[in-house]
């Protein structure tokens, strides 16, 4: 979550994020890709792929090679996306993906769309 402290999950002040770390969704270290920024770092955990290798550098940019500014209103175009997401790979094995408001997750990335989706 953008701009939330670590700290703040020891301090019992998000009930429902407690729930899910006590139901063992937790990490106890990350280190945010660069820049520190919503699409970035989502599509690098997608990936694995630093911003530099996945495509998604920013929130909102503009590549000359690209007709339209990379916003939340083109993020379904798949032109943007470098690299395979974690749904894609999961697919190529022949099981079943569910992406819920994930950047990335609402283009074809490379002919595929996850096989169930709540898109971005």
């Amino acid at each position: 979550m953008d701009g939330f402290r670590a700290s703040y999950l020891t301090q019992n002040i998000t009930p429902a994020l407690q729930r899910i770390i006590d139901c063992g969704v937790h990490s106890k270290y990350l280190i945010p890709s660069f820049p520190s920024k919503t699409f970035p770092n989502h599509y690098t955990i997608a990936t694995g792929l630093y911003p530099a290798w996945n495509g998604i550098v920013d929130n909102g940019f503009y590549d000359p090679n690209q007709p339209e500014k990379y916003f939340k209103k083109t993020t379904h175009d798949p032109g943007w996306y470098l690299g395979e997401p974690i749904w894609n790979t999961v697919q190529k094995f022949g099981m079943k993906s569910a992406v819920y408001f994930w950047p990335g997750s609402e283009a074809p990335i490379n002919g595929m769309l996850p096989t169930i989706s709540m898109p971005y």
